[in-house]
């Protein structure tokens, strides 16, 4: 169906997919630099 324009419930639920799965790496990032700041500022004395 999304071949012919037509929305379809299986398109809009790989669209949310892709969506979470992009705001989770975003929100994986932010804690890998969140971690390592973390990390240097505990290690400046």
């Amino acid at each position: 169906m999304e071949r012919r324009n037509k929305a379809s419930d299986r398109g809009d639920g790989n669209r949310q997919v892709a969506a979470n799965n992009a705001l989770r790496e975003q929100i994986s990032a932010q804690i890998l630099d969140l971690t390592a700041f973390r990390a240097a500022r505990q290690a400046a004395p």
